[in-house]
């Protein structure tokens, strides 16, 4: 079996979660959902978790058709949205 078939094969059977953790950075956060939404392959499952961003990042992602987006109540830090993120992720 050549390569190509083998991996068209192989990506069939896996399942692709995107888990974007992110904090008061609208700007990079519409940049990297427009990216997620351009792969060739697209994810079966997208999940942004934002941690308490006071700009307007939190009303951006209720409008986002989807994607599964996760806000924590207060700012938890890195370890802490990736945590909240592995969570979240099927």
């Amino acid at each position: 079996m050549g390569m190509e078939k083998r991996m068209n094969r192989n990506l069939n059977s896996v399942k692709i979660s995107v888990s974007i953790p992110t904090y008061n950075r609208l700007d990079l956060l519409i940049k990297c959902l427009e990216s997620v939404f351009n792969q060739s392959v697209p994810p079966d499952e997208i999940i942004v978790v934002d941690d308490a961003s006071s700009d307007d990042t939190w009303e951006y992602l209720k409008k986002v058709k989807g994607i599964r987006a996760v806000r924590n109540k207060k700012n938890l830090g890195m370890i802490g949205k990736k945590s909240i993120c592995g969570q979240f992720t099927q």
